[in-house]
């Protein structure tokens, strides 16, 4: 249930909404181009043959991001010291 500053207590039941489960609804555009490329696929496959290597591969490079995740970049922080994972092992039997 809603509390009184707009927010909702822990534990409300649910209220509204879509059923769980309950796939999204397809887009037109989406059905629409998937129809699209379908119909020429074979058609595409010739002209791909029949590119250059460059070519090939500027049209495999803008494809590729509507079949596989995108990649992000990554920052670390790390602190490396020069001492081994040996080292610290033989270090903590000798404290024993």
């Amino acid at each position: 249930m809603p509390s009184g500053d707009g927010g909702f207590k822990k534990g409300h039941k649910k209220i509204g909404g879509r059923v769980k489960g309950t796939p999204n609804k397809p887009k037109p555009y989406a059905i629409f181009l998937q129809e699209f490329m379908e119909e020429d696929k074979e058609k595409f496959r010739e002209d791909f043959k029949n590119l250059k290597p460059k070519e090939r591969c500027e049209v495999r490079a803008s494809i590729f991001k509507y079949v596989a995740p995108a990649l992000s970049s990554v920052d670390v922080n790390a602190n490396v010291s020069e001492e081994t994972a040996m080292d610290r092992i033989k270090k903590m039997s000798e404290e024993d």
